[in-house]
């Protein structure tokens, strides 16, 4: 009974984090969905289409302009749908206003909401206040890791993306929260990683508890 009890309460937490899907200019200035509700420990999953577009975290107050310790993918000149997957690890459930970086993208309506508030700082008054400001990209990759589509990581170095909007060259980070990190991980990362330490944990509970019934 207390081993079951156990099992469940690892297991539970780890069954309601999920991955939720974001497509970045599929079919123009757009993320779809643009409005997210994400629980802590969930993980966005921003997928690249063509031509050239970021993710970018700016503050209600201030759209278009980046937030310090914020995230940014870097800029994305992709020829393939979809392929190209940003992943950012959900901290908590404040409001997390994003945007693309490239020019004219967010004062055309190219602006995203995770966990909007219940009243007011609305994404359609961000995109309004948007209209009549300038875009500013971040200056470094921060915030997530680059994925395959199994979940393992494919970042290798950390750069920094300071050639502007209309780049023809990607560069990818390995930072691997919402603050940036001066640290590399080659290895798995996001739900693969997980589900490996996870299956490691259960599988010595599993002993434990065999040799436990043994005893009694």
């Amino acid at each position: 009974m207390h081993l079951a009890s156990l099992l469940s309460l690892i297991t539970i937490p780890l069954a309601l984090a999920k991955n939720i899907s974001i497509s970045v200019g599929q079919g123009g200035l757009v993320f779809n969905p643009e409005v997210v509700t994400a629980d802590t420990g969930d993980l966005l999953q921003f997928h690249f289409y063509p031509k050239n577009h970021s993710v970018a975290q700016s503050s209600f107050s201030s759209p278009c302009k980046p937030s310090t310790a914020g995230v940014f993918s870097g800029f994305m000149p992709v020829t393939v749908d979809g392929e190209t997957v940003f992943q950012v690890t959900v901290n908590n459930t404040d409001a997390i206003y994003l945007y693309c970086a490239q020019i004219t993208h967010c004062q055309n309506g190219m602006a995203m909401v995770v966990n909007p508030p219940f009243t007011g700082d609305t994404l359609a008054g961000y995109k309004i206040a948007a209209k009549n400001t300038s875009t500013v990209a971040p200056p470094t990759i921060a915030g997530g890791v680059f994925i395959d589509a199994t979940g393992n990581s494919t970042s290798a170095s950390n750069t920094t993306s300071t050639s502007g909007a209309n780049s023809t060259a990607s560069s990818t980070s390995t930072s691997s929260t919402t603050s940036p990190t001066s640290s590399t991980v080659p290895s798995k990362s996001g739900a693969a990683g997980k589900a490996v330490m996870q299956r490691g944990l259960l599988d010595w509970i599993g002993i434990s508890g065999l040799v436990l019934a043994m005893m009694v």
